[in-house]
């Protein structure tokens, strides 16, 4: 990212918080709640990374993969096939 993608990037963030009526306690006020969300969004995803296990992988996948697996070569070999 170049110096001037930068700069305006801030200052688009700098634009969402400010205008020709904002004092700069509100300003400074509506920056900070900002970063505390970003904080947050943060912290959630380094929560979501540290689990032992991904979300996404299924209970069934675990307990029954063996079933699973056959199903899905089953599927797979039907799905393959073309057509007569």
């Amino acid at each position: 990212m170049s110096l001037t993608q930068r700069v305006e990037s801030i200052n688009i963030v700098t634009h969402k918080y400010v205008n020709s009526h904002s004092t700069l306690m509100e300003f400074f006020n509506r920056i900070q709640k900002m970063l505390a969300s970003e904080l947050q969004k943060a912290e959630y995803q380094d929560y979501l990374e540290g689990l032992p296990y991904n979300i996404g992988s299924l209970a069934s996948n675990r307990v029954f993969s063996k079933l699973v697996e056959h199903l899905r070569s089953i599927l797979t070999d039907e799905n393959s096939e073309s057509p007569n």
